[in-house]
């Protein structure tokens, strides 16, 4: 029973820090710079697509091809991850902010690597 209570608990927090508007807080400037990452990947993502390039993860091959779907699976992906950051940040401090910085070094690079596949397609070589 106390696992129940304690997994109720971290969702409510969750749920919390994601609503709560502190995006004055590092934790929170990180989370919108993740979901603008997030946008841009999804914009760079569809451009390369419609230029005749394809998607390079197999899992996203069925879903990149529809952009809403896809806007909405990716942002639906940084509400969980923003919300276990936040999780991370109750129990650990710093922790979470951590995690955040992580993965937006992660989405930075895979937004750069669209971005230097579109300029192939607008500078031939």
């Amino acid at each position: 029973m106390e696992h129940q209570a304690t997994e109720t608990s971290a969702i409510t927090v969750a749920a919390a820090e994601i609503l709560r508007s502190d995006m004055g807080t590092p934790s929170g400037i990180a989370t919108l710079v993740l979901f603008a990452l997030c946008f841009l990947d999804v914009l760079t993502t569809s451009a390369i697509l419609s230029h005749g390039g394809y998607e390079m993860n197999p899992v996203m091959v069925p879903v990149v091809t529809m952009p809403l779907l896809h806007m909405f699976l990716k942002w639906c992906v940084v509400a969980f991850v923003a919300g276990t950051a936040a999780v991370a940040d109750h129990r650990v401090p710093r922790f979470g902010l951590l995690m955040l910085g992580v993965i937006i070094c992660w989405y930075a690079f895979v937004v750069g690597h669209n971005i230097m596949v579109l300029l192939e397609f607008y500078i031939p070589a």
